[in-house]
This record gives structure tokens, sequence and C-alpha cells, in this order.
């Protein structure tokens, strides 16, 4: 019957090159046969992975923040569309899902040609949409320009 254990009748080299069964060793000195992973590679893995997921969740902040700010635009243009249409007030504000939008209208010179030639029925409107969130953080202008006959 084998002694070693290992079933190789104490004469195979072990993997870490001693002969198995030629003396007793002391539990320091046994050959490591187990697989597994160190202490060091477990904590180098841990900290990639703790690095990892802070990269990934800043850029999910940073892509709602973009967001934010689109939708912000897109609801400042639409405004300025539909105040810019109707013409009746001068300034005026609109509070929508807490961010407060205020715009200011102003009718500019009529424009020159090429010649200096000045064109009095064509009058230029600039609107100009202003908002912020209530923390301030955010904030944003659009502004909108368009020409109307004036007959």
């Amino acid at each position: 019957m084998n002694t070693d254990g290992h079933g190789c009748g104490g004469l195979a080299p072990h993997k870490c090159g001693t002969a198995c069964g030629l003396a007793r060793r002391s539990p320091d000195t046994l050959c490591r046969d187990e697989g597994g992973f160190t202490l060091i590679e477990v904590m180098a893995a841990v900290a990639i992975l703790s690095v990892s997921v802070v990269i990934i969740f800043h850029a999910l902040a940073v892509c709602i923040d973009a967001r934010i700010m689109t939708e912000n635009y897109n609801r400042a243009t639409a405004l300025a569309i539909e105040e810019i249409q109707y013409l009746d007030k001068p300034s005026g504000d609109e509070t929508i899902n807490n961010i407060k939008f205020a715009w200011t209208l102003d009718k500019e010179a009529p424009p020159t040609g090429e010649s200096g030639q000045e064109y009095p029925a064509l009058q230029e409107l600039s609107l100009i949409m202003e908002w912020s969130n209530p923390d301030g953080r955010r904030k944003g202008q659009v502004t909108l320009k368009t020409y109307i006959l004036e007959e």
C-alpha cells in the first residue's frame, strides 16, 4: 500500500520539486498543490473593481446631467417659438417642473442691404429665453431671431 497518499509510490516528484515519502515535513514546508488566490491578488481585484464601479457611476451621473440639460434646452426652444409667434408680451416668465423660464423680446432696427439701403418694412425680432434650476446649478440661454414684415 502507498504511504504517501499521492499514488506515486514515494518516487515521483511533486509540483514543488520534492520527492514523495522521503522525509516527514513540517506544516511550513508542505507542498502547496491547492489552487486559489492569494490575499494580495484578492485585494488587487477588489481595488480594480472598486475604481471601475466609481468610474461607471460618475459616467452615469454625467449622462443624467446631459439629459436634463438637453430637456431644458428643448423646453426653452419650444417656449420661445410659442412666445415669438404671438408677440403679445415684451417679457414674461413661466415655471415648468420647478424650472423658471424668463424671456425678453427685443425689436431691432430694420436691416440694411449690401448697398446700405434700409428695409423699413422688415423688422428683426430677438427673443432671449433664460432659465435656471431652483438650486442655481444649471443655467442656460437660448436666443431666437426672426424677421416680420410690417405693413
